[in-house]
Formats: C-alpha cells, sequence, structure tokens
C-alpha cells in the first residue's frame, strides 16, 4: 500500500499493533500508521466494492447484449432456414415439373417412333407383297414356258420314239423273214449234202442241230428286241436279267448280230446300230434343260 506521499506503506494487523512492533517502535508511534492503514483498507474495499458494482453492471449489459444478440442470430437462422426450405420446395416443385415434362416429351417421341416404325413395317411389307407378287408371276410364266416347252419335247420325243418302233418293228418282222429263209435255206443244203452223201432226202436233220440253230435265232431275236429296247445302252448281263437267261448263252448270238451289223458295242455297252437318232433326241432334252436352269437363274437375279 502507498501513503499519501507515495511510500510504500507494509500493513499492520491488529495484533501486531497491540503488540508492538519488535525494533523499539512504540503504540504512539504506530496509531497514525494504524489509522492511515484502517483508512486506506476501507477505501480499497468501497473501491472494490464500486468495481464490483460497475464490473457486474457491465457484465449483466454485455450478457443481456449477447443473449439478444443470440435471440437475433437464432431468428436470423430460424428465418433463412425458413427461406431455404421455401426454396428447396420451389426447385423440388420446379424439377418434379421438369421430369414430368421430359416424361411427356420422351413418350411423345416412343410414341411418335413406334408410329414411324409401324408405317415404315407397313411399307415394307407392302413393299416386300409386291416383289413377291411380281415373282410368283415371273416363276408362273416360267413354268408355263418350260411346261409349253416339255409338252412340245414329249410330243417330239413321242412321234420319234413311234417313228423309231415303227422302223424297228418293221426291221424286225424283215429279220424274222431273212431267218426263216436262211432256216430254210440251211435246211435245203443239208438236204442236198444228205442226197448227195447217199442218204434219203426224206430222212430228217438231226434234231440237235435244228434245236440249236432254232435257239440260237430266238435268242438273236430276243436280244435284238431288248436292246433295241435299251436306247442309252445295256450290258450283256443286263440282257440275261431281262431274258432270265444266263449271260454266258448270249455271247454267241451277240456276236453274230455285231457282225450283220444289227447292234454295235461301246466298252460293254450294246446299242441299237441306229440308235444315233435317239441320243440326238435325248440331248436336245438336256440342252433344254440347262437352257430352263439358266432362265430360271436370270429370273431370281433380277
Amino acid at each position: 500500500m502507498e501513503d499519501e506521499a507515495g511510500a510504500t506503506v507494509l500493513p499492520v494487523s491488529a495484533d501486531r499493533g497491540a503488540a508492538g512492533i519488535e525494533g523499539g517502535i512504540s503504540v504512539i508511534e504506530t496509531a497514525p500508521l494504524h489509522t492511515r492503514v484502517s483508512g486506506l483498507l476501507q477505501q480499497f474495499a468501497q473501491d472494490r466494492r464500486e468495481q464490483r458494482r460497475g464490473l457486474s453492471g457491465r457484465t449483466r449489459q454485455s450478457i443481456a447484449s449477447m443473449k439478444r444478440t443470440v435471440r437475433s442470430t437464432r431468428n436470423d437462422t430460424r428465418l433463412y432456414l425458413l427461406e431455404l426450405r421455401r426454396e428447396r420446395n420451389a426447385i423440388r416443385a420446379e424439377l418434379a415439373d421438369l421430369f414430368a415434362e421430359y416424361a411427356r416429351v420422351r413418350r411423345e417421341e416412343r410414341a411418335l417412333g413406334r408410329k414411324a416404325a409401324a408405317e415404315d413395317l407397313v411399307s415394307y411389307a407392302a413393299l416386300r407383297q409386291q416383289d413377291m407378287q411380281r415373282l410368283q408371276e415371273s416363276l408362273a410364266a416360267v413354268r408355263r414356258a418350260l411346261e409349253e416347252e416339255n409338252r412340245d419335247l414329249l410330243e417330239k420325243y413321242t412321234r420319234e420314239r413311234r417313228a423309231y418302233a415303227q422302223v424297228f418293228r418293221s426291221e424286225m418282222d424283215a429279220y424274222r423273214q431273212e431267218l426263216t429263209e436262211e432256216r430254210a435255206a440251211k435246211l435245203r443244203l443239208k438236204g442236198t449234202a444228205a442226197a448227195f452223201e447217199g442218204d434219203t432226202p426224206e430222212h430228217p436233220l438231226p434234231e440237235e442241230d435244228l434245236s440249236e440253230d432254232s435257239e440260237i435265232d430266238d435268242l438273236k431275236m430276243q436280244v435284238l428286241e431288248v436292246i433295241g429296247n435299251s436306247p442309252n445302252g445295256i450290258s450283256l448281263t443286263g440282257i440275261g436279267s431281262c431274258m432270265l437267261v444266263e449271260w454266258r448263252k448270249l455271247i454267241r448270238p451277240a456276236k453274230e448280230l455285231l457282225e450283220e451289223g444289227l447292234i454295235r458295242k461301246d466298252n460293254l455297252e450294246y446299242f441299237p446300230a441306229e440308235a444315233e437318232a435317239g441320243t440326238q433326241a435325248e440331248k436336245e432334252p438336256k440342252t433344254t434343260v440347262e437352257n430352263e436352269d439358266r432362265t430360271v437363274d436370270q429370273q431370281f437375279t433380277l
């Protein structure tokens, strides 16, 4: 503590003042000091009370101000949150409207797309049907042309076949006549030879020779008939199968027919001597079929 002159004064308690101060200080000398100290203490306590009251008032004012500030801030925050909620709701509503508009536009686009696709499919189906109709008409025309051409070829082949069969029958009749005459000449020659040898002409010739010649002649006629019915050629085993005869028995008749020029042989196949006309008739249908195939291919290409 300081006195009025500014010197530092140590506080002295009442007990020490009553007991005295060591070092020779008397009670009389310490009385004014005690009075000043008491006054200073009272002043200090009063100053402290005033400062406390002032500090308490300012603290209350600061707390009240802070409370007002906090209340104001809370109110502002509440208002700001309310504004944010309103803006969020407005944004949500706007987004919902936008999504609804987008969905509507998408539905309309899909509907238009499906409608356009359906129209394209209908158009494509119509074009496809027209193409199929034209193709069917073309195929029908080609079929009619082929049928007419095949009919003409069959009629031509039938006429040629009949003509060839007629010629073949006439030749067979002539050949039979020649064989009969040849057989009769052989019989006369054998009878004459027997007469020169001293045998009576009335004696008949050996039945074995006559039967063998007759059998060979019959086989030759049958072989000639089978070959005539096979213009595409037939082997000797095939002839035997048709005649139900062992094919080895047909070697001699076939050889005699070849020597007489009534048949011809190509490798192992036997053909009629006049089978060239039939071969030519067979070639023409083959060429016609190739032309038909070429025509159909051209139709499909178009």
